[in-house]
């Protein structure tokens, strides 16, 4: 008999249909929205990220039309490569990491695994068709 291999690949609405309960600050970080709910946290990192964003771009991650983590962590990426602000970009770059993963830590770490979870219940159901613990990767 063949061994059974599975790969499950996950993206942010696994652990956030989990939690629809919560209030929104209280729920994993999705693109748009995710500055806002970290500025009312507050943090140096976010400034970092906030400053430079607007000193070289004019932008405000905060405000409603350019609030979208994804956008800022392109542009912060793209200008890493460019010598002329690569120093400033680094660090804005390294503070939005930590932020996302400070965030993330804060409402992804406290999700409670049972039977009612989404995942879980996708487990189990791979667990009923003989697939094994060790031969499945998240």
């Amino acid at each position: 008999m063949a061994i059974k291999k599975l790969t499950i690949v996950i993206g942010a609405g696994a652990t956030l249909s989990d939690v629809m309960g919560r209030p929104l600050r209280s729920r994993p970080p999705l693109d748009k929205g995710f500055f806002k709910g970290v500025r009312a946290k507050g943090s140096p990192d976010l400034e970092v990220v906030l400053n430079y964003m607007r000193d070289n771009y004019d932008i405000d991650p905060v405000s409603d039309p350019d609030d979208s983590l994804e956008a800022v962590m392109s542009v912060l990426y793209s200008d890493i490569y460019n010598p002329l602000g690569s120093r400033r970009a680094t660090a804005a770059f390294r503070s939005l990491l930590r932020l996302l993963n400070h965030r993330l830590a804060q409402t992804t770490n406290n999700i409670e695994v049972s039977h009612r979870s989404n995942l879980y219940r996708i487990l189990c159901n791979y667990f009923r068709q003989d697939f094994t613990p060790k031969h499945i990767t998240i």
